[in-house]
């Protein structure tokens, strides 16, 4: 049995493994991204338990103080999305959110917009 031993001795040690050493950084890598996940997460939930208390204590969970629309007049009469830089406060937070809105659809730009507030 020398060629096994042979064989054994050509191996790399397990920590010098390149395939090994690929699979522990893509592990990690995912590791990373679940940490980051369930920080998001607790983010969320978080601003989600604040809106719920402001709304049930009848608070004012936004105020848009400032609406700045960045488009062409005749881009907006076609109901095209434009650009806006809207300013206010969140949950007595103030924010600035600079983003694509389409208000052709005033429901789904308000859920877009309070989307992207409370993942903030």
């Amino acid at each position: 049995d020398v060629a096994a031993q042979q064989i054994l001795d050509a191996v790399p040690p397990v920590d010098q493994n390149v395939v090994l050493q690929r699979a522990d950084a893509a592990a990690q890598q995912l590791r990373d991204q679940l940490t980051q996940a369930q920080t998001q997460l607790t983010v969320l939930r978080d601003r989600y338990q604040q809106l719920n208390t402001m709304l049930q204590q009848g608070g004012v969970p936004l105020a848009i103080d400032r609406a700045e629309v960045h488009a062409d007049l005749a881009a907006m009469l076609r109901g095209e999305a434009v650009r806006w830089k809207i300013t206010g406060t969140f949950l007595d937070a103030p924010f600035t959110v600079e983003q694509t809105l389409n208000f052709g659809d005033p429901s789904a730009a308000v859920a877009q917009l309070l989307g992207a507030l409370l993942q903030r």
